[in-house]
């Protein structure tokens, strides 16, 4: 019998989701550096958490602080 685990990124924002990695533990730092190969980012936010952003989500956030 083999057991395989699926570590997978979801965006905080609206919920997109990138598969990350496999193997026989979580590997969250692995699949955080596949997201962030792939334009994933992660952003800290007001009371010390952190986010993960989908690209799309990150396109937003830019251009939003761009217009401040």
């Amino acid at each position: 019998m083999s057991i395989v685990i699926t570590t997978d990124v979801f965006c905080d924002l609206c919920g997109n989701w990138i598969h990350g990695a496999l193997g026989p533990t979580p590997n969250a730092r692995g699949a955080r550096r596949k997201a962030k190969a792939n334009g994933w980012d992660r952003r800290h936010v007001s009371g010390g958490g952190v986010i993960d952003i989908c690209p799309g989500c990150r396109e937003k956030q830019n251009k939003g602080e761009k217009d401040e």
